[in-house]
């Protein structure tokens, strides 16, 4: 091999778009072909020589090679529009909760450090709390969503106030609303108008409209989540890499959180966020007057510190009678302008698509892992239409199966 050919890494196939092709799966010494060019091909897995001092690729048996070193399938009739060799090991790396700052603190604002330190350890133990992030969680859709994610490589986030079922965002609201007057009976006067001021987010009546959230689950072929998500069983389930959410630096903010279905513990929670920081408010503020505070601008934001805790319990709070979806949910606050709107029965519902990946162009934009068809689908056209949709938005890489579910 000529030293000074070009080393150009061939496209990586899925196991069941392999399947479908002619593999030339070559069991001699060297190389599979040998022309007279100046270009190497190599292995997109293990980076051996397949194709040697090529003028192009040639096209073949549907142009499917398989490494005799690695036994990987490549694609020899086309580049991979992404090249990453070592990514299917990157994702695996790192799963625990990033412990994020809070947002809504006022610019110029400088809380008490014993205040700060109290609200960085009630997050710490929310951080325990949701664990570690499994590598796979799915997304259920029907066949014109799946069509338009992987064609755009996006997720439509939909607002918090036009969820399905809006008990989701209730159930939480009326245990933080229940703790936190229950506590307020017995706080000292800074404490009882801090919670005056942010106790009206937890209405029932009230709307929580800046945050946006795109659900998943940790099952990938759920029988609940085929009929309520998925048209009955004939739509599809998206296995996304977890921990490539919000990896995108054009992203809005991202959260992705664990929710929590056990009513003791989200109570336990909330008390642990009140008994906590308020101590600590009252401490360091107690002598001072609301006026003055409110001068200085230190209650806005401690307000919105508490908010920011609050509105944690609020987005992954959940009744216990739907803990079998082990439910995980993206969140986050867009920009206004960022909002579309689209039709949902007679709602006009607002919705954000939302990057889960990463722009650079070695990336993939959106972190697909595999794609589930439904029970009620049929299993073998769906098989060979969804492959040409994977290659042509070259998702090539991702694997496929058909569920198992009994429903039909």
């Amino acid at each position: 091999m000529s030293k000074q050919n070009k080393r150009v890494v061939l496209k990586p196939l899925s196991g069941f778009i392999s399947e479908t092709r002619g593999i030339i799966a070559p069991t001699f010494q060297g190389s599979v072909f040998t022309g007279r060019g100046k270009t190497d091909y190599v292995c997109s897995n293990c980076l051996h020589t397949l194709l040697e001092s090529m003028d192009g690729l040639p096209s073949i048996l549907n142009g499917c090679v398989k490494c005799r070193w690695c036994e990987t399938v490549s694609d020899i009739s086309s580049l991979p529009k992404y090249h990453r060799p070592s990514w299917q090991t990157d994702i695996l790396m790192g799963n625990r909760l990033w412990v994020e700052k809070f947002e809504g603190f006022m610019p110029g604002i400088s809380l008490d450090s014993d205040v700060l330190e109290g609200s960085g350890r009630v997050m710490q133990e929310f951080v325990n709390l949701q664990g570690g992030r499994p590598d796979i969680i799915y997304h259920y859709t029907n066949v014109g969503g799946l069509i338009g994610i992987i064609s755009s490589g996006r997720l439509w986030a939909t607002s918090t106030s036009y969820l399905n079922d809006k008990n989701e965002i209730y159930h939480a609201k009326r245990i933080i609303k229940s703790e936190i007057t229950s506590f307020a009976e017995n706080g000292g006067e800074i404490s009882k108008e801090i919670i005056r001021r942010v106790a009206n987010n937890y209405d029932d009546s009230s709307i929580i409209n800046d945050y946006y959230i795109v659900c998943f689950c940790e099952n990938g072929d759920l029988l609940s989540q085929w009929r309520s998500y998925s048209s009955n069983g004939e739509g599809f389930s998206l296995g996304i890499h977890s921990k490539l959410i919000g990896q995108s630096p054009s992203s809005p903010y991202i959260r992705l959180r664990r929710v929590i279905y056990d009513e003791l513990i989200q109570r336990q929670h909330v008390r642990l966020i009140l008994n906590e920081i308020f101590s600590l408010i009252e401490r360091a503020y107690g002598q001072a007057s609301i006026a003055s505070l409110d001068q200085q601008t230190i209650l806005p934001a401690l307000c919105s510190l508490i908010s920011s805790h609050l509105n944690e319990c609020s987005f992954t709070f959940k009744d216990s009678s739907f803990a079998e979806e082990k439910e995980w949910r993206m969140i986050f606050s867009p920009q206004r302008q960022d909002v579309r709107f689209r039709q949902s029965g007679n709602l006009l519902t607002p919705y954000v698509p939302t990057e889960l990946g990463s722009t650079d162009e070695n990336y993939p934009l959106l972190p697909l892992a595999e794609v589930i068809s439904g029970p009620r689908l049929d299993a073998n056209l769906t098989r060979n239409s969804f492959r040409m949709l994977a290659e042509q938005a070259d998702y090539s890489l991702i694997s496929y199966r058909h569920s198992v579910s009994p429903y039909r």
